[in-house]
């Protein structure tokens, strides 16, 4: 964990195989730089957007995720982040819970479990050249795939 340029921001790595890794920025949340949604007492949009990462929906969320990156080839591929709030890693002595997954075809799959309590969330990005497309961010209750299956190679479902 290394201090990033953003105020308060960090930037936690891990390490990803075949010399690639991953690279998120957090920094604290702060509502004032957002548009925040309310619906009554609740917090429905930041954004204009869904959010994910806080434990009680409709929570202020106390950290956002302002970049994630996989590194690989000498290349930064930037991943869409939007939504992505409270970013820590579920497993107790890991700073990310990731990885990246070759498909074969000149694509890879990069997925990430991020969690703030029981604010659990996952997140799945298809890379092709210097670009990546989201194509999954959901709850952990809301996901498809079973918990285990997520974690597989999307070749092994």
């Amino acid at each position: 964990v290394r201090p990033a340029t953003r105020a308060g921001a960090v930037t936690v790595e891990a390490a990803l195989g075949k010399g690639a890794r991953a690279v998120l920025v957090r920094a604290p949340f702060h509502p004032e730089e957002h548009e925040l949604t309310w619906c009554g007492e609740h917090l429905c949009a930041i954004d204009g957007l869904a959010y994910f990462g806080t434990a009680v929906l409709g929570q202020v969320p106390t950290s956002e995720a302002v970049s994630l990156s996989v590194m690989m080839d000498g290349r930064r591929i930037a991943l869409d982040t939007s939504g992505m709030f409270n970013p820590s890693s579920p497993v107790e002595d890991r700073d990310l819970y990731v990885w990246l997954s070759d498909n074969r075809d000149g694509t890879w799959t990069f997925r990430g479990e991020f969690s703030y309590g029981g604010g659990t969330y996952y997140g799945e990005w298809i890379i092709c050249g210097n670009k990546s497309l989201r194509t999954i961010i959901t709850c952990l209750e809301c996901l498809s795939l079973s918990q285990d299956d997520f974690h597989k190679p999307p070749s092994q479902h």
